[in-house]
């Protein structure tokens, strides 16, 4: 019995050390993956055009000892992926120091530029698009993702597209820089100056907007930023879905590379429709009846029943039960002149 007892007691100190999310308890859930695939000749930096994805065969045997193995190679920055801070600003952290905390369960907020990328692709979100969000779904919750949804993802496969390589406004010209959105300096500042922020992601190849320069010392400025504050950078996220600024939970799952500075990761959105109570934690079985005291001795006690079926049969001054029995009161009573009230 109390075997039981203390296994039920170790159970609800468990569960009442859990932190029980109500994301996981919800009538109905939208589960989205937020990744491209990796394939041979995936969009990537022209420089690492080539060098971005390479399968090569490792072994095959046939049946019945069938086998079939593959050698992968992989840029750290081919298709969707994850930039640490160490990678723009020395002595940050590295893929593997990021917490796992600040990558997983993680509270997404999505701002939609869209718009804007439809008139300028080197549109670089503002301040002031990030303010109208906060204005709108309020200020950002502790460990938040912040996401920018800039359409771009549509251009996925076409490396030339995705680039900006076809010309300004998806026109045939001779191409002069790259041409994809980003965020501005400012939003950038903005950000890395929030606690509750953990990381960017975005749906372009980066966040320094294709207007930037190729060759020069301040092409990633807003990179530099983030770092500085230890905000990784998420790009090549695949945002074709919509996803809502309410109950949204994101998880990046990046290589675990020692050392690295950028990692091919796996990113899953969940989105929570309709939020159940979090089930109640069972009842707590009643404590067991304490030992009775030795010492204490109630052979005495007579119970007020048992006392009135043996007490003695006696007839009551007011109401005679046993008219052969004598009554209650056998004596007179003399009362004191001083007893008795004085006559007006």
């Amino acid at each position: 019995m109390g075997y039981r007892y203390a296994l039920s007691f170790l159970a609800l100190i468990s569960l009442s050390q859990c932190h029980l999310d109500p994301c996981f308890y919800n009538c109905e859930e939208r589960s989205y993956d937020l990744t491209h695939p990796v394939y041979e000749g995936i969009p990537a930096y022209p420089g690492l055009y080539y060098l971005a994805y390479d399968m090569t065969l490792a072994f095959e045997f046939p049946e019945p000892s069938f086998l079939l193995a593959f050698n992968y190679t992989i840029s750290g920055l081919g298709g969707t992926s994850l930039t640490a801070p160490a990678a723009f600003f020395p002595n940050s952290r590295e893929v593997h120091e990021i917490p796992f905390t600040q990558l997983t369960r993680v509270e997404g907020r999505v701002i939609d530029i869209s718009d804007q990328v439809k008139l300028n692709p080197n549109y670089e979100a503002t301040v002031d698009d990030i303010v109208c969000n906060e204005n709108e779904y309020g200020c950002f919750a502790p460990g938040t993702v912040v996401i920018f949804y800039t359409g771009w993802a549509s251009r996925w496969p076409n490396q030339e597209r995705v680039f900006g390589l076809e010309g300004l406004l998806g026109l045939d010209l001779l191409p002069i820089d790259y041409n994809y959105p980003g965020i501005s300096e400012e939003a950038a500042r903005y950000i890395a100056s929030q606690p509750n922020v953990y990381g960017v992601m975005i749906d372009s190849p980066g966040v320094d907007s294709g207007a930037v320069p190729i060759i020069g010392f301040d092409i990633y400025k807003s990179s530099r930023i983030l770092a500085r504050e230890n905000k990784y950078i998420v790009q090549n996220v695949n945002l074709e879905c919509t996803l809502p600024n309410i109950n949204l939970k994101i998880y990046i799952l990046p290589l675990y590379v020692l050392g690295g500075t950028s990692a091919p990761c796996r990113i899953f959105a969940h989105v929570c429709q309709d939020q159940c109570p979090v089930p109640a934690l069972p009842p707590a079985p009643p404590p067991p009846p304490p030992p009775p005291h030795k010492s204490f001795d109630n052979s005495g006690y007579v119970d007020p029943d048992d006392y009135f079926r043996v007490r003695p049969r006696v007839s009551s001054p007011t109401r005679i039960e046993h008219p052969n029995l004598p009554p209650l009161n056998l004596h007179r009573t003399f009362r004191r002149e001083s007893d008795s009230a004085p006559i007006v």
